[in-house]
Parts: structure tokens; C-alpha cells; sequence
């Protein structure tokens, strides 16, 4: 895994598997060794999924509002995501929160 400068881009893949319409944001931080596929967290108006709670963090698009990231890591194909969103910026705040996320899950599944 090799860690690229924080962007969003849409996450085409989960529009196909039927999981809700509209527009599927992704926080992509690192792509795999052979770069074919992205490491990402989704972005989500909801603050829980079934009995998993996601952080929350402010909405890239408007910070004076509330988002929330998926608290697990997805590997998706490279070609399932769109191109980088210009319009979507972390709020400072929302560093840490994110990299503790990466940082948790990524150490969980080295010894699993």
C-alpha cells in the first residue's frame, strides 16, 4: 500500500450494486502496490450502519454542516472511481479523526 495526498472522488461501484442513487463520494488516501486499486473510506449523511457508528466529521462541501466517514477501510478498482472532486475540502479538525480510522483498521487487519 502507498499512501497519495487525501482527494474524494465518486465511488461508481456502489451505485451499481443498487446502494441508494445519487452521488457516492470516497476519501481516497493510498492505492495498492500494483496501483490498480484504491484504499478509501466512504462519505455519508448517515451516523450509523446497522449497528456500526460512523465518525463524524464536517461535510467537505460546506463545513458549517455535519457528514460522517465510514469507520471501515474499502479496496475498490482503480476504474470504479470518477475523477478527483475540486470542490470537496477536509476541515483541519477532521485530520485526526480520519487518521486514527486508517490507522485502527489498517493494524486490525495486518493481524487478521
Amino acid at each position: 500500500m502507498k499512501f497519495v495526498k487525501w482527494h474524494f472522488r465518486n465511488n461508481k461501484r456502489r451505485k451499481q450494486l443498487g446502494i441508494r442513487k445519487g452521488k457516492h463520494p470516497s476519501l481516497v488516501f493510498a492505492k495498492s502496490d500494483d496501483e490498480m486499486r484504491f484504499y478509501n473510506l466512504g462519505l455519508t449523511h448517515s451516523r450509523k450502519r446497522g449497528h456500526h457508528k460512523n465518525i463524524e466529521i464536517h461535510n467537505p462541501q460546506n463545513w458549517e454542516e455535519v457528514s460522517y466517514i465510514r469507520n471501515d477501510i474499502s479496496v475498490d478498482d482503480k476504474q470504479v472511481f470518477s475523477g478527483v472532486l475540486n470542490n470537496y475540502r477536509l476541515h483541519p479538525y477532521d485530520y485526526g479523526k480520519i487518521w486514527n480510522v486508517i490507522v485502527k483498521k489498517k493494524i486490525k487487519n495486518l493481524f487478521h
